[in-house]
């Protein structure tokens, strides 16, 4: 049985917690969704009844023991359980608890030594490798890193349908930047700088002017850098629309000395809008290939998503048949219900990642699926936003729970 209970307050990263009873947690847009085994609760344990959470709300879910009550921790960080499109967005990136990553130690040190290094000068980290092969899960540990260290966080997400949307990854990236700050800027900068940020009205005869617009940027991460260290974070670099990959690159040229660090993530088989060691100094740029899952972290993650340890060779047909990709693992696993294989024989091979999507996909029901599409066209697609999303389109939002789940 699967309950879907929100939980969107930040645990401490030192509680971990887990009940007999939890087979299986995935977070979906800030929300995470625990899969239950009734049978074997304990008679002096049970599960509050399953609410939706406001963001910070501690409410929910909890375990009681008598009268005393705790909110109940969860202690996994992996690819969730979206289409193939976007298995990543999340109601807000730096909302996300601290979860363990599996597998990834040498990836995490490379970028603790990057976030700690800002603080002498400028540097990029590029994070490359397939999708589902955890580039966000690392990139988001980033985001978190800086904020243990007090930097300031400037961060977008753009995705492929956003590709078009002038200045749309500008907006996001500085969406975090004060008033205050841009007034500090010289009126033609701050000028330009507000119109395609959208915080000005402008006549239509008066377009954005670009070359202002990204000395502005310029400007105000400077501002910023003099406080505290500063990242800049983008991932999946390959969806930034023109015009601010234009900005970013600008940006990105003319630092000098500042504290600025930049972190992004590219996928396999795509084109970055612009080549870093064309825009900084070889020794500043570190590129990091993600590589597939060894069999002893694919172990960590199956007996954490799935509650099950498999023998070795079912275990290592998976790894075979997934190429180490853990969100094609887990799909692989999610698409046979409750019927998990016995033996390596039992285990399915399915043609792609897009054909196991697809199938799921396929046992939604039409409502189901029209919320699906929806959060394709989101960038930051919580509940909320999808709803709202549909509502405007006179679409049915009765599919919203199934496309969630």
């Amino acid at each position: 049985m699967t309950s879907a209970l929100a939980n969107t307050g930040k645990p401490k990263s030192s509680i971990r917690w887990r009940p007999a009873c939890l087979l299986e947690s995935t977070a979906i847009d800030g929300v995470i969704i625990l899969r239950v085994d009734r049978k074997r609760k304990a008679a002096n344990q049970r599960i509050s009844t399953p609410t939706w959470a406001a963001a910070g709300d501690m409410r929910g879910p909890r375990v009681r023991d008598g009268e005393a009550t705790r909110p109940l921790r969860c202690g996994t960080a992996l690819p969730n359980r979206e289409g193939a499109r976007d298995t990543r967005q999340m109601a807000s990136v730096l909302a996300v608890p601290p979860w363990r990553v599996i597998g990834r130690e040498r990836e995490l040190a490379t970028i603790r030594d990057f976030v700690a290094g800002i603080s002498a000068g400028p540097r990029s980290l590029l994070l490359e490798g397939a999708l589902g092969i955890g580039k966000t899960t690392l990139w988001r540990a980033g985001l978190r890193a800086a904020q243990e260290h007090s930097y300031h966080v400037l961060s977008c997400r753009p995705s492929e349908l956003e590709s078009r949307l002038a200045f749309g990854a500008a907006i996001d990236l500085l969406a975090g930047v004060d008033d205050a700050v841009l007034e500090s800027l010289p009126v033609p900068q701050r000028h330009a700088l507000e119109v395609a940020l959208l915080r000005r009205e402008t006549s239509g005869d008066a377009p954005v002017q670009p070359r202002e617009a990204a000395v502005g940027a310029l400007g105000a991460i400077r501002m910023l850098a003099r406080s505290a260290a500063v990242l800049i974070a983008v991932d999946d670099v390959q969806w930034l629309d023109t015009p601010s990959a234009r900005v970013l690159a600008y940006v990105i040229r003319r630092l000098e000395d500042e504290r600025v660090g930049l972190l992004m993530t590219r996928r396999d088989g795509t084109e970055s809008p612009f080549r870093l060691e064309r825009l900084r100094p070889e020794e500043e740029s570190t590129s990091l290939e993600i590589p597939p899952l060894t069999l002893g972290a694919l172990h960590h993650l199956v007996r954490e998503r799935v509650g099950i340890a498999f023998p070795r060779p079912t275990l290592a047909r998976l790894l075979r048949t997934s190429g180490g990709n853990p969100f094609f693992a887990l799909e692989i696993l999610r698409s046979l219900g409750d019927e998990m294989p016995s033996t390596a024989a039992e285990l399915p091979i399915p043609g792609s990642l897009r054909e196991l999507v697809a199938e799921r996909l396929a046992t939604l029901t039409p409502a189901a699926r029209e919320a699906v599409l929806a959060s394709f066209a989101l960038s930051r697609p919580a509940p909320a936003a999808i709803e709202s999303a549909l509502r405007a389109a006179r679409r049915s939002q009765s599919g919203l729970a199934a496309a969630v789940e």
